[in-house]
């Protein structure tokens, strides 16, 4: 999701285009490091199987010798019945 200043709201993307343009950009450098701040230690013990879970992570994401761009990236998931969770939706938030 993102803000789109031009028409005054907020948009998004859809897998599709998501993909294609993520692919485009990550075939642009050829040192990419993606590194995440610490996972609420509380997602370590949680088991409640088809419940959604929102939580917020800092990330620092460097291209190349670009400039790094520190941001949050707000997660909602879902535990599984194998325990394990899945992305539902995430957004960047700088």
């Amino acid at each position: 999701m993102y803000y789109d200043p031009d028409n005054g709201r907020f948009d998004q993307w859809y897998r599709q285009t998501d993909l294609q343009t993520t692919g485009a950009l990550l075939r642009s450098y050829e040192d990419i490091r993606l590194t995440f701040g610490n996972i609420p230690p509380e997602l370590a013990s949680f088991n409640r199987p088809d419940t959604v879970v929102s939580f917020q992570v800092s990330f620092n994401l460097e291209l190349g010798n670009e400039l790094p761009v520190f941001g949050y990236a707000m997660f909602d998931t879902r535990q599984e019945s194998d325990g394990k969770f899945r992305i539902i939706e995430w957004r960047d938030d700088f």
